[in-house]
């Protein structure tokens, strides 16, 4: 008995003792809760990301929306564009009406009317004083007081004096001291004063994207935009 105890003493004593044994297992504890975190932490990190499948998907969204965003820009741009031109154009006409009813002075003469003259065929719309007394443009006669130009595309696309569309140029004066507007299409159209005058008329522009506004004006010197053939 004693031999057999004096071997197990020995075996025992040729590996750790208890104490030793206790700070090996809270050794490999420490080690494992270490390891365990980094592999949690790294996992974590991975589960985070995004995918290929996600990410591409992503980027798809993106440029879809944006490319939408683009699209409904450029034409809210050329909306923009268009009525600030017929809002200009109607300004012009306002402005002649000004000369004609505040007495512009015009080749040493205080009476004649002032006018804005529109041709379909042409990009520019002139503002002069009718110096033979006549109500409508006549080059090298009457004198040019201003002259607007419609610039990137942007044209008449029709002519129309009381309900009657197609013309190819409307002259609209102004004489003191009535603010009515006279419309007449040429110099033999009527005589000034007599009920056979144009009662409106309407002058379209349209841009190069197809939009189109209209500047209203009827014989009592009212001026107004007015939406295309659209509607819109």
């Amino acid at each position: 008995m004693k031999t057999k105890l004096f071997k197990n003493k020995n075996k025992f004593s040729a590996g750790f003792t208890p104490s030793e044994t206790v700070w090996f297992f809270k050794f490999l504890k420490i080690f494992n809760i270490v390891n365990f975190r980094k592999y949690k932490k790294n996992k974590i990190k991975f589960q985070s990301g995004f995918s290929l499948i996600e990410l591409l998907v992503t980027i798809s969204i993106l440029f879809i929306v944006s490319g939408f965003v683009y699209f409904n820009h450029a034409q809210f741009n050329n909306h923009v564009l268009i009525e600030n031109l017929a809002y200009e154009i109607s300004l012009v006409i306002r402005q002649a009406q000004s000369y004609g009813v505040q007495v512009k002075q015009a080749g040493g003469s205080f009476y004649n009317a002032y006018g804005v003259y529109f041709n379909k065929d042409s990009d520019e719309l002139i503002v002069f004083a009718d110096m033979n007394s006549n109500f409508v443009y006549d080059a090298g006669v009457d004198s040019q007081i201003d002259v607007l130009r419609m610039i990137d595309g942007n044209h008449l696309s029709n002519l129309n004096v009381s309900g009657t569309s197609g013309m190819n140029s409307v002259n609209i004066s102004f004489l003191r001291p009535n603010p009515e507007a006279i419309i007449k299409v040429n110099a033999s159209d009527f005589e000034y004063g007599t009920a056979s005058g144009y009662s409106t008329a309407e002058i379209t522009i349209k841009s190069p994207k197809g939009i189109e506004k209209t500047v209203f004006v009827n014989n009592v010197g009212q001026i107004s935009v007015q939406a295309g053939g659209d509607g819109l």
